[in-house]
């Protein structure tokens, strides 16, 4: 919790001296400007149930991901949370999904070593801008992820990349997820391995119906 806060107090401050620009256009006031977010074309869909707002192959999304991930950027999240709520909200509406109280927001956790190396999670900060748009609570204690495995990019095919997340998550509390609607959130998904295998898990434990969204495929 000190790191976190500390973490979030140093942001702020460098968010003063040095105000956040699009990595873009290098226009001052976002991550990512209305503008280049409008210009950035929408991925084909591979994946059943996995909706995502953005194509990785855009050089801009590539960038902010990952300033995300690895460059210490969590302010970015607040920005492109609130832009992937949007998206969320369209896609359910369109889907005549429009009472928002069946769902809750699940954010793919990260291991205790990743957690501690990053000091925050990028996904849960994803969801809390999700939730502010949608209304939609965020649930960041129904998951866990108990063991820290390698990234999948680093990995060469789908036999490795099923199993190096083979029993790596867990329902830490399956009485808040039995007969609920689940939205799994992340930041990227590639294959859909890791979406796959917590949806098996979610569903495992009871859960009514699962979907995801990222940010980027």
């Amino acid at each position: 919790m000190w790191f976190n806060t500390t973490h979030y107090l140093w942001q702020k401050f460098l968010n003063l001296l040095f105000p956040t620009r699009c990595v873009g256009c290098r226009s001052e006031g976002e991550i990512i400007c209305p503008t280049c977010a409008s210009e950035i074309e929408r991925p084909f869909n591979e994946v059943l149930d996995v909706e995502a707002l953005f194509t990785y192959r855009d050089r801009r999304v590539a960038r902010v991901i990952w300033k995300l991930k690895y460059g210490g950027a969590s302010y970015a999240a607040e920005c492109l949370g609130l832009l992937l709520g949007e998206f969320v909200l369209t896609d359910l509406a369109d889907n005549l999904e429009l009472d928002t109280q069946n769902w809750v927001l699940a954010p793919v956790p990260l291991s205790a070593e990743r957690l501690k190396e990053r000091g925050y999670n990028q996904a849960l900060l994803l969801a809390k801008g999700v939730s502010r748009v949608t209304g939609i609570q965020v649930m960041d204690n129904v998951l866990s992820k108990t063991k820290n495995t390698k990234t999948q990019v680093s990995l060469k095919n789908r036999t490795e990349r099923l199993g190096n997340l083979r029993g790596a998550f867990m329902v830490t509390n399956p009485v808040n997820i039995k007969g609920r609607k689940i939205i799994i959130i992340d930041d990227v998904h590639t294959t859909g391995t890791t979406i796959r295998e917590i949806t098996c898990v979610l569903e495992n434990a009871g859960a009514l119906e699962v979907r995801a969204y990222t940010l980027a495929h």
